[in-house]
């Protein structure tokens, strides 16, 4: 069943939709269009393969530098040290916190006296 139709070198051209080459629509073209139509379908399974392989590329990337992430700042080597579990000291458990420093800025500042300063009578 004819699709659509087109102008071509001597006259309309009818266009028809075929699924596969292997398709029983495709058995009736001609040997010449079939054999088009069986490298296009190859052409295009390759094209997928590059757009998959680039796919997977990018993808592998991404991974891989997940993963230096994780070795760089996740993983640390384990001593004896590290296995032995560490004595919790009093101290340790109720830890001072330290009082935040004053800014002096914020302050009044007191006046500088340039002269003696004159009592009332």
């Amino acid at each position: 069943m004819p699709v659509a139709a087109e102008p071509g070198d001597q006259g309309f051209v009818l266009l028809q939709e075929v699924e596969h080459a292997d398709s029983p629509s495709s058995q009736q073209l001609p040997p010449n269009e079939r054999h088009h139509l069986e490298e296009m379908e190859r052409i295009n399974g390759l094209i997928h393969d590059v757009e998959n392989s680039v796919h997977l590329r990018e993808t592998v990337k991404k991974l891989e530098q997940q993963r230096q992430h994780h070795d760089e700042f996740h993983e640390r080597a384990v001593r004896d040290d590290d296995e032995k579990p560490q004595a919790l000291r009093k101290k340790d458990t109720f830890r001072q916190r330290q009082a935040p420093k004053r800014s002096f800025e914020g302050q009044r500042q007191k006046p500088t006296r340039t002269g003696r300063l004159q009592q009332p009578k």
